[in-house]
């Protein structure tokens, strides 16, 4: 079995990102854990190949990070459509005359905002990027195995949105998953942690209020530094 070691993680993309995006490694590498073993919350612990900080909890990975080189744009999807009902000739034909001819007003003047006619489409803000780059200390081959499972990124990745069509892994020298190369918070960290191991001020980095241990859908959200941009 391969040892831990720093690694950073590039993953090539080829269609954009549904903003907002704030995943980190081991959330990325839960869900594709969940696939593969069917299991959840604390019982994946031992099936995420990444190294965890047994003070805190919290796994040695960073926040996704896409770009550098990116473009912002807005995506328009159609929602849901069932077509025995929505697609049904009866709602979607004009009116006619008891000719057969249509109608003057062949249309009933529709309310999209809610009911029968509520609008079906849905704009979104999405980001392209053409690479997403993170960073841990965990066991690569692994990560790489278990990320086979991931087609995407973010929201409606199932539906094509931040599609991965390449993964690699190289490892590193030093230890990114919790502090960047610039010396910010590479991932949600609380704020008591990020006082114990950096000399920079919490008053001079991002910080709010964050999930930042996992499992994250069952954790409270706590007072966190946070990576200044996600995106660029």
């Amino acid at each position: 079995m391969s040892e831990s070691v720093p690694f950073e993680l590039k993953l090539d993309l080829v269609s954009p990102v549904i903003l907002p995006f704030h995943t980190t490694l081991d959330g990325l590498l839960s869900f594709a854990a969940e696939v593969m073993t069917g299991l959840r919350g604390d019982d994946l612990v031992p099936h995420i190949p990444l190294e965890r900080d047994p003070d805190s909890g919290i796994f040695r990975a960073s926040s996704i990070f896409l770009g550098p080189e990116v473009h912002y744009l807005d995506r328009i999807k159609v929602r849901s459509m069932r077509s025995a009902d929505d697609l049904d000739i009866r709602n979607i034909g004009p009116k006619r005359t008891a000719k057969g001819k249509v109608s003057t007003r062949p249309y009933t003047p529709l309310d999209k905002k809610r009911g029968d006619y509520a609008n079906k489409l849905s704009k979104y803000v999405t980001v392209m990027a053409p690479t997403a780059t993170c960073y841990g200390v965990g066991k690569p081959a692994d990560i790489l195995h278990l990320l086979e499972l991931v087609i995407g990124l973010g929201k409606h990745a199932n539906q094509g949105q931040g599609q991965i069509a390449g993964r690699s892994i190289r490892e590193i020298a030093d230890d990114r998953s919790w502090i960047a190369a610039d010396g910010t918070p590479a991932r949600p960290l609380p704020v008591a942690l990020w006082e114990s191991i950096s000399a920079t001020p919490v008053e001079q980095v991002t910080h709010g209020l964050s999930p930042c241990r996992f499992p994250y859908w069952a954790t409270d959200w706590e007072a966190c530094v946070m990576p200044r941009r996600i995106a660029g």
